[in-house]
């Protein structure tokens, strides 16, 4: 299993704002948010935030509130606006960008109104990485244009070759790879306009990248040691270890191993230098990878341990997955089935682990959203904290005046000074409680929120013990059916010429496939049981384990009666009556056989039926409409007999291929659609048919759910098929 990550560009649009932070040790700016003046307090809070953004988030977002209440208090707009902007960019680090996004809005709304352009495109081009981030590209190229637009009007030729960058970033995510080399070679002009050497050369290095996946593999290779050496020229290690893995992977995809893994090694050396600990395991892999295409099974297994070591101490659930699935390969092709079978599963643990951290994700986003309102509710109180010391110093002044004017007016100033101050008491005690009383309510609903995530915790740990208990248990019964159904060597000897394509929508499947030769017939069936998943194979097991019984009777002679037989057999088994409520489980199938001294073909179908090409002509032969099982419309089954000659193509299938979701306005693929991919591609070789037939369901789904098992079957008559008359 290959790991795939796309070559990376430095963000050029993920721009902080500039704030001026001092160089202060962490005491002294402390003490500057209590003793400063208001703007001493902003760049101390600044200053703060800054130097604990990436170690204590938290933290950092704390610092960035206080400076965001006293800035909105002396109305320091610009200031305001760069906070928003970096609390904006802490929510984006951490994956939140919903709740980033309204930060980037606001710094947006403030940058128009004083007019600041930096700030605006600086806000543009964070929402733009957010939108890149969630794979929202149409969103995320609207704002690269309106930063173009901002940069062309400032005349800046280095912002104007960072925006077409990004925009080629986009195209390149959205495999639009003409539109991605147009705006690279945009940004790079930009960038030697200006001199910028290392700017030109990173841009090079996604150039690079599009060529490769062009497959023009002597352009990328070019392209790539250009970007190498200037990198290294300027010490960017990262951006030219890349390069060193970019040529890697071409060398690779050429088959020319022992340059590919020279290249890997000098990837690998840079990374240990860097201590870049997932790309130190992705190159493990990648190294392990290419001793295995050597068949040097040692080596290849010494990189994959090291890759996996690396990846289980950093949790890297999708790194893990890939290498499980890699170690899982090579012990299957090595026939040691039992570590093979031992990796399947540590596979299987690892992709819910994928699942299970998003879920996490989820979580702890909505924990994020009720902390927030919480540390909003402590600002506020901090406010009332500040006003009410305000008060205290403004009774202080009072006294001082009062006392330096006259001391004969002392008595009565002692007085009112005691009235006031009892006031005062009296009010700070009351908002004293309802600190009180809000801090308790914070502590009960924190308490809260943490009993939930135990419970969750819990229960998550429950499900996935379950449910790897569960997968076990159907892996095995996986085995069981695929042992049923006819091997690889059985379909060849028998069909010659042939293409499965055979795609369960669960790890079991209702659809099944079936092959017999007996006397001068070979019988074939491809079936659809009701449902998929577990019930429908148990119907397949059941199909299958019944129709090897009536296999064995005279009926099979006609495959009409086969079909009689079998649906009698079905109902007992299920204790079929035809009563209302009782369960309608049944078997859709088509049935041939392919009669080697006649030339002839025998066809009987319940719901399911077959095409035929023949003479640069696609007929279908309908099936009758009722099932292999309790149907209200039940009759005796019809036998079909059609001739046949070397050359026709006889095709099989489920509905499954044409009930598929997709395309761009997510509908049905169509029996019409199906029909006319047969008819298009019928006189190609069998090979070429299956991948075209596979391809297109690919490209037709995309991302969206397998709805149902698919089986599509196609079987080209040869000349040695047919049983020679003795003259």
């Amino acid at each position: 299993m290959r790991i795939n990550y796309k070559l990376c560009i430095t963000s050029l649009l993920a721009i902080f704002a500039i704030l001026n932070a001092t160089g202060q040790n962490i005491d002294s700016l402390v003490t500057l948010t209590h003793t400063g003046n208001n703007e001493q307090k902003i760049n101390a809070n600044i200053a703060l935030s800054e130097y604990f953004f990436y170690s204590i988030p938290d933290t950092a977002e704390y610092f960035l509130n206080q400076a965001l209440v006293i800035a909105k208090k002396e109305k320091t707009r610009k200031k305001e606006g760069a906070i928003n902007l970096n609390i904006g960019i802490l929510y984006n680090e951490r994956g939140l960008t919903d709740i980033a996004e309204k930060y980037f809005l606001e710094a947006i709304s403030i940058s128009k109104a004083i007019n600041d352009s930096s700030l605006w495109i600086a806000a543009l081009g964070n929402m733009g990485n957010s939108a890149m981030y969630v794979g929202n590209y149409s969103k995320a190229l609207e704002y690269s244009t309106q930063i173009v637009e901002l940069f062309k009007e400032k005349k800046n030729n280095i912002g104007l070759g960072k925006a077409y960058g990004q925009m080629g970033n986009i195209y390149m995510s959205t495999k639009e790879y003409d539109k991605a080399l147009h705006y690279y070679n945009e940004a790079k002009d930009y960038f030697l306009l200006e001199n910028d050497s290392l700017s030109a050369a990173v841009t090079t290095m996604n150039v690079a990248a599009i060529h490769n996946r062009k497959k023009q593999y002597e352009l990328a290779i070019e392209k790539f040691t250009i970007a190498r050496k200037i990198l290294k020229k300027y010490n960017q290690k990262v951006n030219e270890a890349i390069c060193w893995s970019g040529l890697a992977d071409i060398y690779r995809t050429k088959k020319q191993l022992n340059k590919s893994y020279n290249h890997y090694t000098k990837a690998l050396e840079i990374y240990k230098e860097v201590d870049s600990k997932t790309k130190i395991a992705i190159c493990y892999n990648d190294i392990g990878f290419v001793k295995a295409k050597e068949g040097n099974v040692p080596q290849a297994l010494a990189y994959y341990d090291s890759a996996y070591s690396v990846a289980y101490k950093l949790k890297n659930y999708l790194l893990l997955s890939n290498l499980t699935k890699d170690f899982q390969d090579i012990y299957y092709q090595q026939k040691k089935y039992a570590k093979a079978y031992e990796y399947a599963v540590l596979n299987k643990t690892f992709s819910d682990s994928l699942i299970n951290t998003e879920s996490a994700k989820k979580f702890r986003e909505l924990e994020v959203k009720f902390e927030t309102k919480q540390k909003q509710q402590q600002i506020e109180l901090l406010t009332k904290e500040n006003k009410i010391t305000e008060a205290r110093n403004s009774v202080k002044n009072l006294v001082i005046a009062i006392l330096v004017i006259s001391f004969l007016a002392a008595t009565l100033i002692y007085i009112l000074l005691t009235n006031r101050r009892k006031m005062i008491t009296k009010a700070i005690m009351k908002q004293n409680e309802e600190i009180l009383l809000k801090n308790k309510q914070i502590l009960e609903q924190k308490e809260e929120i943490q009993n939930i995530a135990k419970t969750l915790e819990a229960t998550n740990k429950e499900i996935e013990y379950k449910n790897k208990q569960i997968t076990h248990s159907i892996e095995y019964a996986k085995l069981i059916q695929t042992a049923a159904m006819p091997t690889k060597e059985q379909m060849q000897a028998l069909l010659p010429s042939h293409f499965i394509f055979f795609k369960p929508r669960d790890i079991v499947s209702g659809d099944y496939y079936w092959i017999r030769e007996i006397k001068n017939l070979v019988i074939v069936v491809a079936a659809d049981c009701t449902g998929h998943g577990i019930p429908g194979a148990f119907m397949s097991m059941l199909g299958i384990s019944l129709y090897n019984e009536i296999a064995r009777r005279p009926e099979i002679n006609n495959l009409a009666m086969s079909l009689d037989a079998l649906r009698n057999e079905l109902k007992n088994t299920l204790g079929q009556t035809g009563d209302i409520e009782e369960n309608k489980d049944g078997i859709n199938l088509s049935v041939i056989a392919i009669d080697r001294e006649k030339r002839q073909l025998q066809y009987a179908g319940a719901h399911n039926p077959i095409f035929i090409a023949k003479n640069n002509e696609l007929k279908i032969y309908k099936a009758d409409e009722m099932p292999v099982g309790i149907s209200h419309k039940e009759k005796p089954f019809t036998n079909k007999i059609i001739e046949i000659n070397s050359g026709d193509i006889i095709y099989m299938f489920s509905d499954g291929y044409a009930d598929q979701f997709g395309g761009n306005e997510n509908r049905k693929f169509t029996n019409k659609r199906f029909k006319k991919l047969i008819n298009n591609n019928k006189h190609k070789p069998m090979r070429e048919q299956y991948e075209i037939i596979k391809n297109r369901h690919e490209r037709w789904a995309k991302n969206q759910k397998q709805i149902d098992d698919i089986l599509v079957i196609g079987i080209k008559i040869e000349e040695e098929m047919f049983i020679k008359q003795k003259t």
